[in-house]
């Protein structure tokens, strides 16, 4: 069984700012960024921030608070806490200073917005995962000690959308591309970024679980694929987060291929809901954990060999249930989800298709241990050592993070 899976934590220090930032990242003030379609951003100023590859990660000024980091706006103090190795790690738990209060998100729409209906249907998928978020929508000319506007991006027509990372005081921006394909799927993952999510491909640990195929990647775009050094990461790689970029992101012109692929070369259905993981990043980072009460599994493993058929079938059953400090004295409804991920599929592009289903047990009270569901969570078949057929894996994850199951710090 997988752990309730995780993005990567936004460091998000409130840092006295340091007016040396830039000259002390600054390494080169004529370097120029190629950008395809954005003669006028080329000539903005870069820093420099170091990889945790030894390599460096390009920062382009977008205006007098933040650089662009990809999609991603930063200001000085995230800058300066992304470039200093092991700097203060725990910050991301422990500082509060940036996060919504409450999970109370302010936002209006800028009058000339195009996708109101998009952003509306992105707060909704969030909101099914994460049902204490409370977005607030503010009239024409409203304001809020920190909240967001929605407006149509203008400056760069390669990317879908934008935004700053966290919350910031007072009015940020969440720009959206009216002609992106798939403008509720970006509206989610911006507002992903609002909330504090990085992107899952940049996490510390992605080594592990994907490739990155520097080669087919647009020599303008890299910086966006290199790990920075300093970060925090929660949980495991998340393949269904809204934060992970598809196989094919920023492919270099005249390029096959993907720029992301699985270990193993597979790929993945770009995911464009928000997951378990997802919620679960932003509930603790926001002020939630799971206290007592956790998701916890027992295995058992069946290797099946029928040497007549000449086929394998190897399958993994486990028991999911909830463990409790003490007996429940009132009735407690628990939602989960089960994941299904279907590899070697000939007749799909990615040769893999993932399914997500979602379920609701009302947990009796008197008890301290519920089993919730029994799952085959790894179902494969093999003739002669290989693969033969679809290939089924599943995951169990809890969610409604800011419901009973979770409790406030």
């Amino acid at each position: 069984m997988k752990k309730i899976t995780t993005l990567l934590l936004v460091i998000i220090a409130f840092w006295s700012c340091d007016n040396d930032l830039e000259e002390n990242l600054l390494q080169d003030t004529n370097a120029l960024l190629e950008r395809d379609a954005d003669t006028e951003s080329s000539t903005k100023d870069i820093i420099y921030i170091p990889a945790k590859d030894g390599g460096k990660i390009a920062l382009l000024k977008y205006d007098e608070n933040f650089y662009s980091w990809g999609d991603m706006l930063l200001n000085k103090d995230q800058i300066k806490s992304l470039s200093i190795p092991n700097y203060n790690k725990s910050v991301a738990i422990s500082n509060l200073s940036k996060r919504w209060n409450n999970l109370y998100v302010p936002y209006r729409f800028h009058p000339n917005f195009s996708s109101t209906a998009n952003v509306r249907a992105a707060m909704n998928r969030i909101r099914n995962r994460l049902s204490c978020i409370n977005f607030v929508e503010l009239s024409s000319g409203q304001t809020a000690d920190s909240f967001i506007e929605f407006r149509d991006i203008t400056n760069d027509p390669d990317i879908g959308g934008n935004s700053a990372l966290g919350r910031q005081g007072g009015l940020q921006v969440i720009n959206i591309n009216p002609n992106s394909f798939d403008r509720t799927g970006t509206s989610v993952h911006e507002i992903g970024h609002a909330l504090g999510l990085f992107h899952e491909h940049v996490r510390a640990d992605r080594n592990n679980f994907i490739i990155v195929n520097e080669n087919n990647i647009d020599p303008s775009r890299l910086s966006q694929f290199q790990i920075p050094q300093n970060q925090v990461v929660e949980g495991t790689f998340d393949f269904t987060s809204a934060m992970l970029y598809g196989n094919t992101a920023f492919l270099c012109d005249n390029c096959t291929g993907n720029t992301l692929t699985r270990l193993n070369g597979g790929t993945w259905d770009r995911m464009r809901f928000f997951s378990a993981g997802d919620a679960a990043t932003v509930a603790i980072i926001h002020g939630f954990q799971i206290d007592e009460r956790r998701l916890n599994n027992k295995s058992f493993d069946r290797i099946l060999i029928d040497y007549e058929a000449s086929q394998d079938t190897q399958y993994r059953e486990e028991e999911f249930y909830l463990n409790f400090s003490s007996n429940l004295t009132s009735p407690l409804t628990v939602r989960y989800e089960i994941v299904e991920t279907v590899s070697n599929v000939q007749t799909h592009p990615s040769g893999q298709q993932t399914t997500i289903t979602n379920h609701t047990v009302t947990l009796s009270p008197g008890q301290s241990s519920y089993l919730i569901t029994t799952l085959v969570t790894m179902d494969q078949y093999y003739d002669y050592g290989e693969p033969d057929g679809p290939q089924y894996t599943r995951s169990c994850n809890l969610f409604d993070y800011c419901g009973p199951i979770f409790s406030r710090r």
